[in-house]
């Protein structure tokens, strides 16, 4: 992530403001996979109509290529119309495992975009991704039955903002 540091002089103090500017951010429509069955493509999302497991499930495969190397994470548009309804697998760079590249989200009303969050990871914003500059793959498999995807979004993750300085203190000024 690039910032731009302004320096100004208020009072007799020196401030720093740091603006960020935009990280980089990649859209995948689901539709724009390969995607085979049991999933099928209806009306710009794939779905597949029964329960299944990770080796019969639904595959969807995405290739992307990131100009930026750096730490990315998943978002996704999504519907769950029921409690069984709400998960897939899926992992980029590798083919999903059960049972720690299961993504479970909350039931939904029509399509919202929740963090892809996998097991075994402690943040409710999902697994950071190392990615390196080059094309990468994500795979997503189905699991619940009538769980719907309509795109991925890929958001690079900012830099942890420098620790502020210690030990500052106010001195009087000319």
């Amino acid at each position: 992530m690039r910032s731009n540091f302004l320096w100004a002089t208020i009072l007799g103090l020196a401030v720093s403001v740091m603006n960020s500017l935009r990280a980089e951010s990649l859209n995948i429509e689901a539709e724009a996979g390969i995607v085979g069955a049991p999933f099928s493509v209806t009306n710009g999302y794939i779905h597949q109509t029964q329960a299944t497991g990770l080796t019969n499930g639904g595959r969807a495969v995405y290739e992307f290529r990131i100009t930026t190397s750096g730490k990315y994470q998943l978002l996704a548009n999504v519907s769950a119309p029921a409690g069984f309804s709400n998960s897939f697998f899926v992992r980029i760079n590798g083919e999903p495992q059960d049972p720690e590249s299961i993504w479970e989200f909350p039931v939904t009303t029509g399509f919202v975009e929740q963090p892809v969050t996998v097991r075994g990871t402690s943040s409710p914003a999902g697994p950071v991704y190392a990615l390196g500059e080059g094309t990468h793959r994500l795979i997503v498999r189905g699991r619940g039955a009538d769980a719907r995807l309509d795109r991925v979004r890929l958001v690079q993750v900012p830099d942890a903002p420098p620790a502020p300085p210690a030990n500052l203190r106010i001195v009087a000024g000319p």
